[in-house]
């Protein structure tokens, strides 16, 4: 009987570890699925907003955008000409302050 006793204790002792072991996966994977929501998500919204075509320019020297490298490049044109009213309200008061810093005072 000892040895039975034995035996059991042993495969309690694995059922308890294989549960521990089922938790842990369960939760690796719900956080797997939650990123690859998350990455699902973000792939949608990009398509949607390479989608919705050109990106409005107000100077007519800019070319228009019609993909992500065109964003990139006509931000870089406006840029190259100081024109950074089509970059975000944030990165205009970033350029501003260098822009102060520098002793030139560009006006927007």
């Amino acid at each position: 009987m000892a040895a039975l006793d034995a035996r059991e204790s042993e495969c309690r002792a694995r059922v308890a570890e294989l549960r521990k072991q089922i938790a842990e996966l369960s939760e690796a994977v719900s956080q797997a699925e939650a990123e690859l929501s998350r990455l699902q998500i973000t792939r949608e919204t990009v398509k949607q907003v390479l989608a919705d075509g050109p990106v409005a320019t107000r100077d007519a020297s800019v070319p228009a955008a019609s993909g992500p490298v065109d964003v990139a490049a006509a931000l870089l044109a406006a840029e190259a000409v100081g024109d950074v009213t089509v970059m975000s309200p944030d990165y205009q008061r970033i350029t501003a302050l260098f822009a102060r810093v520098d002793g030139r005072e560009l006006g927007w």
